[in-house]
């Protein structure tokens, strides 16, 4: 097995060291994918290990390698516009776009914590959560930002999402649930009913939310005051969601027998339809551009589309 991951390892360090390799299989690079995020039908972004960024134009027909200045793990990408976009990584790294993706500017954090979750929940305001329960916010547009004071303190903090400025949800490992009504200034801690990790969280109202993770899907219909177990399975393990309305939302990640997997719920969590989805790699992300269209990535480059509201998903060619 060592020889194997060091043949692997080789190979990589072959590709991308000498140029007159070309990437071929599988398209349009190799590299785990970790977030995607779309500005429009058809523009959309996702990002990942080893510096990746990769963008298409004609909705997933075709994507273009970006060039981000660096090597390191990106986890996640949100844009504000059309053309303003930031990504977080490792290492506290913060980059922003202002021309849809062509340049990336590397920010200063604040913080050399690893940040797993970048949010905007406006033009100027952001924040970006991370390990050792990082929060850092900045309210210019990214010019600076700012270390806030957070009731976790060891244990990483996975990601985030505000229902508006100053309203604001942060969840992560050990069931970990906080909450800020004042921007940020103050955090509250939320009973989950869990400590299994939990990876990503989405609100589709003020009041209702949902959270996913190790083998479980939390619901609140009261801005997070408590939460409802409606999904279970600890060989189901959900990296993110993403819901269309208020009733329809998608869950992605991996089968611990058959590595990736999709959920689908029509009834506002009651109850979740599993998809298998167009690859044997695990899913990181999951992002819908209208109530039929959308996508997921994943584990070795992985790219799924589906244009009938997840009945099917199409990989990327190549994959």
């Amino acid at each position: 097995m060592k020889n194997i991951l060091l043949l692997i390892g080789f190979s990589l360090i072959s590709v991308f060291a000498f140029p007159q390799w070309t990437w071929q299989n599988p398209l349009p690079q190799g590299n785990t994918l970790q977030s995607v995020y779309f500005t429009d039908a058809n523009t959309g972004f996702a990002v990942g290990e080893c510096g990746t960024i990769i963008k298409t134009i004609d909705g997933g027909s075709a994507w273009t390698v970006l060039q981000s200045g660096i090597t390191e793990i990106l986890f996640s990408v949100y844009f504000t516009d059309t053309n303003t976009g930031y990504i977080a990584g490792v290492v506290g790294t913060i980059l922003k776009t202002l021309d849809a993706g062509i340049t990336w500017t590397e920010l200063s954090s604040g913080t050399t914590d690893d940040l797993y979750s970048v949010f905007f929940p406006d033009a100027t305001t952001g924040y970006a959560v991370g390990k050792n329960g990082t929060i850092v916010k900045t309210i210019n547009g990214g010019t600076s930002w700012t270390v806030l004071t957070s009731i976790i303190t060891l244990e990483p903090l996975y990601s985030a999402y505000f229902t508006d400025v100053s309203t604001g949800f942060v969840v992560g490992s050990d069931g970990t649930i906080i909450k800020t009504t004042n921007g940020g200034t103050t955090w509250n801690e939320l009973p989950s009913g869990t400590y299994e990790a939990l990876n990503s969280v989405y609100f589709t109202e003020a009041s209702t939310g949902y959270t996913v993770g190790t083998g479980i899907i939390l619901k609140t219909t009261d801005g997070g005051t408590s939460w409802t177990d409606v999904f279970s399975s600890q060989d189901v393990w959900l990296y993110s969601v993403y819901f269309t309305d208020v009733n329809t939302g998608y869950a992605a990640g991996r089968d611990v027998g058959v590595e990736k997997i999709i959920l689908k719920t029509t009834d506002g969590g009651s109850s979740w339809t599993a998809f298998s989805g167009g690859t044997d790699n695990w899913l990181n992300s999951v992002y819908f551009t209208d109530a039929n269209t959308g996508y997921a990535v994943g584990g070795a480059g992985a790219i799924l589309k589906t244009i009938d509201g997840g009945t099917t998903w199409t990989p990327f060619p190549g994959i």
